[in-house]
């Protein structure tokens, strides 16, 4: 029943070295399976170090009571209790017969409240008499539930082992496509394929690995094409994105639909190249430290996290999302293992670009000098994010995103490749904006189009109009201002039809070419103007996030992103 399970080496020499010396192991999995596929394998294999065998190992399951460890089957209709089994154990002699080891399973937040204070004391009086050697040393409790560690009581924690399960390497899915391959006789698969359905499976646990393979291949006839990696894709993305914390993003956008920011653009041009020949650059010869990230700071709606998108195309590798601001749980520990579990599933689906958006909201407790219990846990969170980025030696790519001020920790060389400050667009890249954002309208550009532009011959006017205290309109207001043009002037050749057809009989065959003038923009900029960012300013004293950011750059010269 566990001959389609790879066993990890480096699991097996942890368990066996934990049985030998821990009287409790805790294993926060939900892959029962596997779990189980590593404890046959250890009683199982020639070179059984342990000496146990499969009558050694007794399962326990809270809902079936006393399992069969081989065929899961009830190996006693029995009422006793978790508890009542637990005290059969902790009762044994030293040279009593019986199993070895106790699996328990489905263990959950009810266990330790219903029946907390027994259950905690039973566990620690076995770990207390295995302590004074009563016990046969290879006597253990082993634990095995999704529960995460931080759920426990702190009683237990103190006195267990934890083994957590790693991702399976990009060597380890190789191994099991290809056992695959050779046990079910598929086609033979050509070794790109293989290799980009590897990276595809990267970051995953077994099981969700077992389930993309077994319905994608299943569609696809069991032939590996693009058509599979495509599917593949799309079912990782469902299982990343039931966890709430890390989301796989799609991502369309590229350079070329960013106005200005040269600058920027040229130093990820340099990284994407180091991307891209990673084998090359981990060589011995060369060994140059894979680029870390950017942190960009800077003005709400100027393209930042379009800069993020744009970055995985152009380093050809998939885009991560990480929400910091999800990751908060209610029980103690709980947030501080969310991210640990999200920089793992991260780490693990290397090579990759990792967004962290607004990542100053996210620890905004962090410049606080309370000393309250949520600023505790927001600066320890930070801490650990902090150091991961300083130690990694995966490749990835952080690319964070703030609108607000930073502690200086976040911005020192190390941390990141290189601090960004993204201004509001200038003349010349507001209006390459305003060319692109009309790209998407102008019939000249675009077939099925009904609006001609060709009566503006000079859009400097236009730019200029879009100018206020501390520089241009944003991005996303400048696509607001081409938006708002072009409703204005369909509302307005709507009115014009239904007075002559009248409001029920207009078809897409009434709507004629409609003209855009200068007139159209300078009109809604004067509407706008009192609204935007960069004539936003602070009051009673206050500065804005705009005021603080231009306040820092002053201080910290941030390299500009644009020229």
């Amino acid at each position: 029943m566990w001959d389609d399970i790879l066993i990890n080496e480096e699991l097996k020499t942890d368990l066996i070295t934990a049985i030998l010396s821990s009287p409790i192991i805790y294993i926060p999995h939900f892959h029962y399976h596997y779990i189980d596929s590593v404890l046959n394998d250890l009683v199982c294999s020639e070179d059984n170090v342990l000496g146990l065998s499969k009558e050694d190992i007794s399962e326990f399951d809270t809902v079936r009571t006393i399992l069969d460890f081989q065929d899961k089957t009830v190996k006693m209709k029995s009422s006793a209790t978790l508890s009542d089994y637990l005290v059969n154990l902790v009762n044994r002699d030293k040279d009593s017969d019986g199993y070895k080891i106790l699996v328990l399973k489905n263990i959950n937040k009810t266990l330790f409240e219903t029946e907390a204070d027994k259950f905690q004391l039973l566990l620690q009086m076995f770990a207390e008499r295995y302590e004074r050697k009563e016990y046969d040393a290879r006597t253990t409790i082993i634990m095995i539930s999704p529960l995460s560690v931080s759920c426990l009581p702190r009683e237990i924690i103190n006195i267990i082992n934890v083994i957590e399960i790693k991702q399976p390497t990009e060597e380890d899915i190789r191994k099991c496509i290809n056992k695959i391959q050779v046990s079910k006789r598929w086609h033979i698969w050509e070794e790109s394929l293989r290799n980009d359905l590897c990276r595809t499976l990267q970051g995953l646990q077994w099981y969700d690995i077992h389930q993309i393979l077994r319905s994608t291949l299943i569609r696809t006839g069991n032939v590996l094409t693009n058509s599979t990696i495509n599917l593949a894709l799309q079912e990782k993305k469902k299982i990343v994105k039931k966890s709430g914390i890390i989301e796989v993003v799609d991502s369309n956008e590229s350079f070329k639909d960013i106005g200005g920011l040269e600058i920027l653009q040229k130093d990820i041009s340099r990284k994407a190249k180091i991307f891209k020949n990673l084998s090359l650059i981990n060589s011995k010869k060369i060994n140059l430290p894979i680029p870390k990230g950017i942190l960009i700071i800077g003005m709400p709606g100027c393209g930042k996290s379009m800069i993020a998108k744009s970055i995985s195309n152009e380093f050809g590798v998939s885009l991560l999302r990480l929400d910091i601001s999800s990751l908060m749980g209610k029980y103690v520990g709980e947030s501080e293992e969310n991210l640990r579990n999200a920089l793992k599933t991260a780490e693990a689906a290397h090579p990759c670009v990792l967004w962290i958006d607004e990542i100053a909201k996210a620890f905004h407790g962090a410049n606080s000098t309370n000393n309250s219990e949520n600023d505790g846990l927001v600066m320890r969170m930070m801490g650990y994010f902090l150091t991961w980025m300083q130690e990694r030696k995966s490749a990835v790519y952080i690319v964070a995103t703030a609108n607000d001020t930073m502690r200086p920790e976040f911005m020192r060389k190390g941390r990141f490749d290189e601090v960004y400050f993204v201004d509001f667009p200038n003349d010349n890249e507001r209006e390459i904006i305003l060319k692109k954002k009309i790209e998407n309208y102008d019939k000249t550009k675009n077939n099925v189009s009904v609006f001609d532009f060709s009566k503006i011959k000079d859009f400097k006017n236009i730019v200029q109009k879009m100018k206020g205290k501390y520089g241009g309109f944003s991005g996303a207001e400048i696509k607001c201002v081409v938006d708002t043009v072009i409703e204005k002037r369909v509302v307005e050749s709507l009115e014009i039809i239904e007075k002559e057809k009248g409001e029920d009989s207009i078809s897409i065959e009434d709507v004629k070419t409609i003209s855009i003038t200068e007139k159209d923009f300078t009109d809604v900029i004067e509407e706008m103007e009192d609204s935007v960012l960069c004539n936003q300013v602070g009051t009673n004293g206050e500065k804005t996030a705009i005021e603080n950011i231009r306040e820092m750059n002053k201080i910290y010269k941030f390299k500009p992103a644009s020229k």
